[in-house]
C-alpha cells in the first residue's frame, strides 16, 4: 500500500535497484530530508544526505539474480532537513508509483482526490 513504512537497514535485500531507490524515496519522504546520488552503477549504489555537511549514507551492492542489499547504511543526521511541503524526492517516477498503487485500491479516484492522498500521506506538494 502507498503508505506503508519502509525499512532501510545494513543488510536489507531488494528485488531490484528500482525498488531500493523507491523505497529510499519513501524513506526520505518519511524523515523529511533529500539525497544526492554519488554512483548509480552495475556494480554500486551510493547516496548521501544532499546537505554536504550531513554524514547519512547508504551504499548498496547487486547480490545476483538483480537482488540488491544495502552494503552500508550511516543513519545519523546531522542537518537541517527540508523545509516546506517540496522535496526532490517525490520526482516523477516516485509519483507514478504512487499513483498507480493508489489506483489499483481505488480505480475509481479522480486526479484531485490522487494529488490530495499523496500529499496528505507523504506532506509533499505535487502538480
Amino acid at each position: 500500500m502507498a503508505s506503508e513504512s519502509p525499512s532501510i537497514e545494513n543488510g536489507v535485500v531488494f528485488q531490484s535497484l528500482k525498488e531500493l531507490k523507491l523505497t529510499v524515496r519513501k524513506f526520505a519522504l518519511e524523515i523529511n530530508f533529500e539525497t544526492h546520488t554519488v554512483k548509480s552503477e552495475a556494480s554500486r549504489y551510493i547516496i548521501k544526505c544532499k546537505d554536504e555537511h550531513c554524514t547519512w549514507r547508504l551504499h548498496a551492492n547487486p547480490i545476483g539474480g538483480g537482488f540488491w542489499k544495502i552494503k552500508e547504511l550511516v543513519t545519523s543526521h546531522e542537518c537541517i532537513r527540508v523545509h516546506g511541503s517540496s522535496n526532490t524526492s517525490a520526482n516523477k517516477m516516485f509519483v507514478a508509483t504512487e499513483i498507480l498503487e493508489l489506483l489499483r485500491l481505488q480505480p475509481d479516484m479522480t486526479p484531485v482526490n490522487i494529488v490530495n492522498e499523496i500529499q496528505r500521506i507523504h506532506r509533499v506538494e505535487i502538480s
